[in-house]
């Protein structure tokens, strides 16, 4: 568990004050991805707006 919150909490249920704790961006800073593989999976993740 970090910052209280449980594993695999899915992001859009994270609070708004959530800090990556690897980065330490705030939780308003990530975008939603869509992610699409091999075989049409399409996946769904957030990314660091500051890195793209």
């Amino acid at each position: 568990m970090t910052q209280g919150i449980p594993a695999e909490t899915p992001f859009e249920n994270l609070p708004e004050d959530y800090h990556c704790p690897l980065c330490e961006a705030p939780k308003s800073s990530f975008l939603k991805k869509d992610i699409r593989q091999a075989g049409g999976v399409k996946l769904i993740g957030f990314r660091n707006s500051f890195l793209v």
